[in-house]
């Protein structure tokens, strides 16, 4: 009797993106074959208990007689933690390792990275909930040209992103963030298009495989959490940036990933501004596995879906 590959899609987790990451996972598990695997789908909850099918159980019992996670958690839970937990257990996983996962997802921490690497990042300051007070926010204000863009350090997606034009909304709104998350990002608003470039580990026979450049067309002066979650932006595929621009974002993409020391897949953020400088944004460790998402129309624009890139990531990862 043929040996099936047991795979256990993990979903949720503590976080604002929990339900972002239901989705994924719901995508997942309708796009891996029951003929080839077969598949648990693992829910984690808002407060961390582990689900299979429904009923509570204990993440060892899952753990143990499984052979892959697929990893569709996002936030808090998958920033490092879950991978050294499934490392603890020697199951392989799809994604980036625990440190890695640590290190990117602090926003701070891979902008210091990138920098440290040669890539440019706008110019950005560091508010922590521990020693917060408003006049650490005035020196902002004097050092950095308005409007300013607030995030939480810690977010995997858009949420909690907003632009401040003045020095009241600076204040609220890094306020704000400083309920949800332990420390803020305000950075530099850069005018110019926004560019979204991909990275795929060893795909169609290249060590990194990138996307064409990808332009998002967005109603509003950045695109924010809500704009996603309603697809109120277009795609232009490839960017019409000259060729040499849309070659340094590939490789400027594949640097981000590789001094993050990223896994299986990425795909990176940046703004070419109106002087012609890339700046790049962030990198994003778990892109969106679901339909109507950027990945998937950056992968039908390079002939390939969603489907082939899932079947991809299991192969590749049950290989190490």
């Amino acid at each position: 009797m043929v040996h099936k590959l047991k795979i256990a899609v993990l979903r949720g987790g503590p976080g604002y993106e929990y339900e972002s990451s239901m989705k994924m996972g719901s995508y997942i598990l309708k796009n891996l074959s029951n003929n080839k695997y077969v598949v648990y789908d693992v829910s984690i909850s808002r407060d961390g208990d582990w689900f299979l099918n429904g009923i509570v159980v204990r993440p060892e019992k899952i753990l143990m007689r499984i052979d892959l996670v697929f990893n569709a958690v996002k936030g808090n839970y998958a920033k490092g933690r879950l991978q050294k937990m499934l490392d603890d257990f020697a199951v392989p996983y799809t994604g980036s390792g625990a440190l890695s996962s640590a290190i990117s997802t602090n926003k701070f921490l891979a902008k210091k990275i990138f920098e440290k690497n040669g890539m440019k990042t706008p110019y950005h300051s560091l508010l922590r909930k521990e020693n917060y007070n408003r006049a650490l926010v005035h020196k902002i204000f004097r050092e950095i040209p308005a409007p300013f863009i607030v995030k939480p350090v810690d977010s995997d997606i858009s949420f909690g992103v907003d632009m401040a034009y003045t020095l009241e909304e600076l204040i609220h709104l890094i306020e704000g963030n400083l309920e949800m998350s332990d420390a803020v990002l305000v950075e530099e608003y850069i005018r110019g298009k926004e560019i979204v470039c991909g990275v795929i580990k060893d795909f169609r026979g290249i060590t990194h495989y990138t996307f064409l450049p990808t332009e998002i067309k967005r109603n509003k002066p950045f695109l924010c959490n809500l704009s996603k979650l309603n697809n109120d932006f277009d795609l232009l595929i490839p960017t019409e940036l000259d060729t040499d621009k849309k070659n340094r974002i590939k490789q400027l993409a594949i640097d981000a990933h590789e001094s993050l020391d990223l896994g299986d897949y990425s795909h990176s953020d940046f703004i070419v501004s109106n002087r012609g400088d890339i700046y790049l944004l962030e990198t994003n460790i778990i892109p969106d596995i679901q339909e109507g998402s950027v990945l998937e129309k950056m992968l039908e624009a390079s002939g390939s879906s969603l489907s082939e890139l899932i079947e991809h990531l299991v192969q590749i990862t049950r290989r190490y």
